[in-house]
């Protein structure tokens, strides 16, 4: 590649340093479903103290593909939660890592039956692609367990989800509805990414916002309200975490400093520093590697062998000629 190409890269990157530093006003931020405006000002920052004693559970889920038969997949999903307090872990539950298949026919089907079991409605629309279906199930299974979760906790305390609870077009009647329960029940249904999907025009809002709270805090908790109305913050738990995270917090809440520093109990292990440790725990213990698909297929592979089938039938079901391209 010729210095041009790079010229043309770099100068994109650039922009989005110098905006980063600079910008200040209002700025439309997408999400899957639209878009909202944000006023970023550095006079809508909040600094918060930590409690000293919290009790929550975590929820996270893992979806991998393990075959692809060009009009069917072969998919895995893992899903689980772990119960904590500011000492440790007190429960949990990692249900079996379940395998389906799923074809361009009936994959539709799949998660429609699966979210009307759940629901007794019909959800507010179908996953287009088997892999989007996958997920989508994966997504509504991490919903179920929040459900079950919640008769382990009392009033006052935390529900922690892995990922947003905006932006999901396939299950957002499913997230306002928990988060409907979560409010009768008296618990507080949070969602925090480890990486945020809002997007606006070249400005990194997550790198804006970090760099303003810590130059206005320094050393010490804040968060920063990019959207009341939706529930949408960003926020730093710990005052020497080099991160800041996205955390939705129940649009119908009222008390997000109170939240925010029951977050933060969850979020001073020195291994996890500044995240909170019950969602790092329930991520290690669900996650599907790429380790994970390879003894899936192998395993799969055998069977078919054992069974009398050979590497040609294999192979002409399942091999994709990238492979051979490398």
């Amino acid at each position: 590649m010729d210095k041009k190409t790079f010229g043309r890269a770099f100068d994109y990157i650039k922009d989005a340093i110098e905006k980063s530093r600079y910008f200040e006003g209002e700025a439309e931020i997408g999400l899957e479903e639209g878009e909202f405006v944000a006023h970023l000002h550095e006079s809508k920052f909040k600094k918060f103290e930590g409690k000293s004693k919290a009790k929550g559970a975590a929820i996270d889920g893992s979806s991998l593909k393990i075959l692809d038969g060009h009009f069917f997949i072969i998919g895995s999903r893992r899903v689980g939660y772990v119960v904590a307090d500011e000492n440790g872990i007190t429960d949990r539950r990692i249900w079996n890592t379940d395998m389906e298949a799923l074809s361009k026919y009936d994959a539709k089907e799949a998660f429609k039956e699966k979210y009307e079991n759940f629901m007794q409605n019909l959800p507010p629309k179908i996953p287009e692609s088997v892999e989007e279906a996958n997920d989508a199930i994966r997504g509504l299974e991490e919903h179920a367990a929040a459900r079950e979760a919640m008769d382990k906790l009392g009033k006052g305390d935390i529900i922690m989800m892995d990922g947003s609870l905006q932006g999901s077009e396939y299950l957002s009647d499913v997230i306002e509805e928990n988060c409907r329960i979560a409010l009768e029940k008296g618990l507080h249904l949070v969602g925090v990414c480890k990486r945020s999907d809002l997007y606006t025009k070249k400005l990194p809002v997550l790198s804006w916002v970090k760099r303003r709270g810590d130059k206005i805090f320094g050393k010490e908790r804040w968060y920063y309200p990019l959207s009341e109305e939706k529930g949408i913050y960003i926020a730093k738990f710990h005052p020497i975490s080099k991160f800041s995270f996205r955390v939705d917090i129940n649009p119908m809440e009222k008390d997000v400093e109170e939240i925010m520093g029951k977050i933060a109990v969850f979020s001073n292990d020195v291994s996890y520093l500044g995240y909170p440790y019950p969602l790092a725990v329930i991520h290690r213990e669900v996650v599907l590697t790429s380790e994970d698909g390879m003894y899936f297929r192998r395993v799969l592979r055998e069977m078919a062998l054992k069974s009398g089938y050979t590497i040609d039938d294999w192979e002409e079901l399942f091999f994709d000629y990238h492979e051979y391209l490398g």
